[in-house]
């Protein structure tokens, strides 16, 4: 049976988010049928910067990109380690395995990675008014703070995430890397808006699965619900008066039948 020469990366592991300042490693796991392997590449969107050739002495050679450098000892055949990365890493990358000759087969596969800077601290809320009666108009923003990439913002009451069309969504740059996220919110306010007379009202600020921050508040409902403790106490009031003219009614047919007695 023939079997065709081939080389195979079987998996890529680049981090989709990783904070700035620290290290990465960067791993390709590939296997080889029939030939050897010639040569593993690692480029930075097309820009080359490692390269692993096992038949050369030494095997390991890097080129200069922005964004970090590589540590030499801790990088092989399998991975290569990326020091301090700042933002100009955030990019594609790729892994090429080649293998010997006379064929040079080659696989490659890519993944895209991406710095981030976290906001400093949680969103902040403004617009809002302590309390609002149905029918009134709600308009509230969320803002993040200064981060890289600008953070994934979501509104919440009572728990349920606020549909898109009651959203819309800014970005402010603030310096040459990092950016403000605004999402406002616009609606009338509704029934469903509250839950036992009162609105919780929160926004989740994300960034992939590396930040996640939030911030609520609570929001009073007026009108229906005053008129309603009121219907409730009004009721209670006359029931109290309902008991004592009973009562009344009882006293005095207590004293006809002494009299008859």
């Amino acid at each position: 049976m023939l079997v065709t020469a081939k080389v195979e990366i079987r998996e890529l592991h680049v981090p989709p988010y990783v904070l700035r300042g620290q290290d990465v490693r960067l791993a390709c796991q590939y296997r080889t049928v029939g030939t050897r392997v010639y040569a593993v590449k690692w480029f930075k969107n097309k820009n080359e910067f490692f390269r692993f050739v096992p038949q050369y002495d030494p095997p390991k050679k890097t080129f200069p990109v922005a964004g970090f450098s590589v540590d030499m000892a801790l990088s092989d055949s399998n991975a290569v380690q990326l020091r301090r990365l700042t933002p100009e890493a955030t990019d594609s990358y790729m892994c090429e395995v080649i293998s010997e000759t006379p064929e040079f087969w080659t696989d490659h596969k890519r993944r895209n990675l991406t710095v981030v800077d976290e906001p400093e601290s949680a969103p902040a809320l403004s617009g809002q008014l302590p309390s609002y009666r149905i029918g009134d108009w709600l308009r509230v923003n969320c803002s993040s703070g200064p981060a890289m990439p600008p953070p994934d913002l979501t509104w919440y009451i009572n728990g349920e995430q606020v549909p898109p069309h009651l959203v819309r969504s800014f970005r402010l740059p603030a310096t040459e890397y990092l950016a403000t996220s605004v999402l406002q919110l616009v609606s009338e306010v509704r029934h469903t808006f509250f839950r036992d007379g009162i609105m919780n009202l929160k926004c989740v600020s994300t960034i992939g699965d590396l930040y996640w921050k939030s911030k609520k508040t609570l929001i009073a409902q007026l009108g229906d619900v005053s008129r309603e403790a009121h219907s409730q106490l009004h009721n209670k009031t006359a029931g109290v008066r309902t008991s004592w003219t009973v009562l009344g009614v009882l006293v005095v047919l207590a004293g006809v039948v002494n009299q008859l007695i």
